[in-house]
């Protein structure tokens, strides 16, 4: 369509030029003779006249003009509201945990308030509060578990624990895990025991291993519009995978059931809002889980106790 467009155009040029051509020599020799008068004239260039508008609109009309827009006209709608690949992607079990573990390092702290119920009502249950700041791989952690706390910067751990250096001079405790003393298994114990409830938000690194997905309820979360994805997860690979370092071990995969259902609320910006899972034994014991998420990107300060603060545990 467009090299017929192209020769017809060139054709009008071609005729309008003979046209104008043939007027200017009738319109002289009319000036020249004085037997041609003025209408004369006019009626005889007239209709040269009304040949070439004819021809000059026609292809118009036709639709035969490759004419394209001028370069300043431009569209007032944004590609980005017309197209169906502009849309913001749903999440899928493909892509669940990349996208929600890549929202929460966006926003680098957030805070996080498990509370874990082993019988009775949510009423009886214990809340573990942990400040949690992302820093490239490094993961530091501030834990307030009852009357204990728990610090971690980078691979140091330190743990203030009552029982255990309530009566020291210093209130916090260094974990040495290359130590055999007594004391210094017993520190470890009280750390893995308070990590193991501050990481319960790490299970959505493990939905990147999960064998069942779906969309679930919407739920209004501290006043946010959320919407639920329910898990199946295959904890051996989770564990193998490192995806819950802290929270499970291959040890305890050896009382635990390996396959786990577990509910996350995530907003509008992939951060997730609360995560729920009840964690059961094989000898039918269950531990229910909740862990609800704020505070994203707000400044936090997490730091390591003062060495005048430390007991020395044996």
């Amino acid at each position: 369509m467009q090299v017929v467009a192209t020769r017809i155009r060139r054709a009008i040029a071609r005729v309008s030029v003979i046209i104008c051509a043939l007027n200017r020599v009738d319109l002289k020799r009319a000036q020249q003779d004085p037997q041609i008068d003025e209408e004369s004239a006019v009626r005889v260039t007239l209709p040269r006249a009304i040949t070439l508008s004819a021809v000059l609109i026609l292809p118009v009309a036709c639709g035969t003009s490759d004419e394209r827009p001028s370069a300043e006209v431009k569209s007032t709608v944004s590609p980005a509201s017309t197209s169906p690949a502009a849309a913001k992607a749903e999440l899928t079990k493909v892509n669940f945990a990349s996208r929600v573990l890549a929202a929460l390092k966006a926003k680098s702290t957030f805070r996080v308030e498990t509370f874990l119920l082993d019988k009775g009502s949510w009423d009886d249950d214990v809340k573990v509060t942990t400040t949690v700041r992302m820093k490239g791989a490094v993961t530091d952690l501030a834990v307030v578990d009852g009357a204990n706390q728990l610090v971690r910067i980078g691979d140091s751990v330190y743990v203030q624990d009552a029982e255990l250096t309530g009566g020291t001079k210093g209130p916090w405790a260094k974990v040495n895990p290359k130590s055999k003393t007594a004391g210094a298994r017993a520190v470890a114990e009280s750390a893995a025991i308070q990590l193991s409830r501050a990481l319960a938000y790490q299970m959505v690194a493990a939905t990147a291993y999960a064998t069942g997905f779906k969309p679930g309820g919407q739920f209004t979360i501290d006043r946010v519009d959320s919407l639920e994805y329910l898990f199946t997860i295959d904890l051996n690979k989770a564990v193998a995978a490192n995806a819950l370092r802290g929270f499970l071990d291959r040890s305890d995969l050896k009382r635990t059931s390996t396959s786990l259902s577990v509910s996350i609320a995530v907003d509008d910006n992939d951060l997730p809002r609360r995560i729920e899972f009840v964690l059961a034994d094989k000898d039918g014991n269950a531990t229910s889980f909740r862990a609800m998420l704020s505070r994203f990107g707000q400044r936090v300060t997490i730091a390591a106790p003062p060495a005048g603060k430390l007991a020395k545990v044996r």
